[in-house]
């Protein structure tokens, strides 16, 4: 099998690549890294360019570059012929500002509701895929973001015991509503019940794993955007755990979270390429990055 490689610098300059077959996905009409669904049928062609490059019901390992695309893991579902179950690895719930209401008092507050969510976003993304009809659940693990992760440089941390209590951003990305009514469970920071929650996956059902590295810790990897304190090696064990007890019905793997494509757009001679600052703070961050990749890459693979 061949990975699948969405056409960004910060993934085709890592070096874990050369242990792989891989191939480039860019749609010649939306290319990649500028592509961004904000009319329907955009997504419809995007989607139906996918078609002839991957078969989402077979095994697949994407990469889509930084955390900006992870909504390219929507087109991807929705394609999906079969049931499917997500786990998903992130610090973000991506569901948007689904909790919040729209009536006339966000509207003169002018807060973002849920419906003024872009579908294909990397902040919302999940909220429509949670809905699919072959979707049978998800699992969230990761901090889900929370005000006092923003300040963790500054303040002790704190937590809030699992299943206590929704935070104020839980409540704001509608997280009550889609425990209740759509399968969603997560873990923010204790897996201690990992192994009964994904025990009790349906059984029939494919598993296909979305992974953000925001949700690690920044000495392992640094993100875009705000981090989790997952450690590098927690992430392994989950994903070797999933990979053991359900093996061939792992149905494919995603993984963004690269450095920003912003930081490459003055690296694109070969001088520049070769310079003390590309040097200094492209290639160790692409490093960094590219073990974490391999080491996925490692777990799933399959020849």
């Amino acid at each position: 099998m061949k990975i699948k490689v969405f056409d960004t610098p910060n993934i085709k300059k890592q070096h874990f690549l050369n242990y792989y077959e891989w191939e480039t996905i860019s749609h010649p009409k939306f290319p990649i890294p500028d592509i961004a669904f904000y009319h329907p049928n955009q997504s419809e062609h995007f989607k139906n360019y996918l078609k002839t490059v991957m078969n989402p019901d077979e095994f697949n390992i994407s990469f889509f570059g930084s955390g900006d695309f992870h909504y390219l893991t929507l087109p991807i579902l929705e394609l999906k012929k079969k049931p499917f179950y997500l786990i998903m690895f992130d610090n973000h719930w991506d569901t948007g500002n689904a909790g919040i209401p729209t009536n006339w008092f966000t509207k003169k507050l002018k807060i973002l509701s849920k419906d003024d969510e872009i579908k294909y976003d990397c902040a919302s993304w999940l909220y429509g895929g949670i809905k699919l009809p072959n979707c049978k659940g998800v699992l969230h693990l990761g901090e889900g973001q929370n005000i006092m992760s923003i300040f963790h440089r500054f303040l002790p941390r704190y937590y809030l015991p699992e299943g206590w209590r929704y935070t104020i951003e839980d409540r704001m990305a509608g997280v009550p509503d889609l425990v209740k009514n759509h399968n969603l469970k997560y873990l923010k920071h204790n897996f201690k019940k990992f192994d009964n929650i994904i025990d009790n996956i349906p059984p029939d059902v494919d598993i296909y794993i979305t992974i953000d590295k925001d949700v690690l810790n920044r000495k392992v990897v640094k993100t875009d955007y705000g981090q989790g304190i997952m450690s590098g090696e927690t992430m392994m064990d989950l994903l070797k755990r999933i990979k053991n007890k359900y093996g061939d019905r792992v149905i494919g793997v995603d993984v963004c979270g690269e450095p920003t494509v912003g930081l490459f757009k003055k690296f694109d001679t070969n001088e520049s390429l070769n310079s003390l600052e590309y040097k200094e703070k492209i290639e160790p961050a692409l490093k960094q990055h590219s073990e974490i990749n391999e080491a996925i890459c490692e777990i799933f693979h399959k020849n």
